[in-house]
């Protein structure tokens, strides 16, 4: 199952984590896994590429784990929403038994 972590801090994003497999199909054929590295890695990519928003990642097998340090522009936050709204399309098209989302205020 792949699991994610979506941190916000008054309504504003702090970060996410993304660690797991999903199961759905073997590796290297898996849709699910990989939908949601592709979903992952586009909204921090077109963080750092089209916004003013500092952001840190580390990425490894299986994990993505990204911090924003500071405040969020607006595009930001937007790309964060689709993210997140992309994420859930994600689990109602393939279902909950492969990714599970948990979006927690710290």
């Amino acid at each position: 199952m792949i699991r994610i972590l979506i941190t916000k801090h008054e309504k504003q994003y702090r970060g996410f984590c993304v660690s797991g497999h999903a199961g759905f199909a073997e590796s290297g054929s898996d849709i699910v896994c990989a939908a949601v590295s592709a979903l992952s890695i586009h909204t921090v990519n077109g963080i750092e590429a089209y916004t003013q928003t500092a952001v840190e990642y580390t990425s490894e097998d299986g994990l993505l784990t990204v911090n924003f340090p500071g405040e969020l522009t607006a595009e930001a936050q937007v790309l964060m929403d689709a993210y997140v709204s992309s994420l859930k399309q994600t689990i109602q098209q393939y279902g909950r038994q492969y990714i599970h989302l948990e979006i927690r205020e710290v």
